[in-house]
């Protein structure tokens, strides 16, 4: 047991310094290709998700917008595992970083059903009210 509250303890202090590490980061385009598979990578980390998905929409907008698609837009709302929480924080951060028109469009782009589903409707609200 000894061994396992060690690497609890190592993991939970690496996910803080990376955490301190991405809010700091500044995204340069030259950087792409390699920052683009990080944040591919982190991603998949719901603790990371939200900033790594703001970071992305500077560096590469097109893969975020296919990312919020595929992960909580686009498809049955129903069969999605990622409402955690941060869909509010990410479709304002779209808003915020890519402008009015092109949040216009990707809320334009979700079916009727989608837009009714709870989560959604309320994250499209909260980016709105922002």
């Amino acid at each position: 047991m000894k061994e396992l509250d060690l690497l609890v303890k190592e993991y939970f202090e690496s996910r803080e310094r990376l955490q301190a590490f991405l809010s700091g980061i500044e995204i340069r385009k030259s950087e792409d290709s390699a920052l683009l598979e990080y944040f591919l990578s982190l991603l998949k980390d719901s603790f990371f998700e939200a900033k790594v998905f703001e970071l992305l929409l500077y560096l590469n907008p097109s893969e975020a917008k296919r990312y919020i698609n595929l992960y909580y837009l686009q498809g049955n709302p129903y069969e999605k595992e990622r409402y955690k929480g941060n869909l509010d924080v990410m479709l304002d951060d779209y808003k915020s970083v890519l402008g009015e028109m092109e949040f216009s469009k990707l809320i334009g782009s979700i079916s009727k059903e989608n837009k009714d589903f709870y989560v959604i409707k309320e994250a499209i609200d909260f980016a709105n009210d922002e």
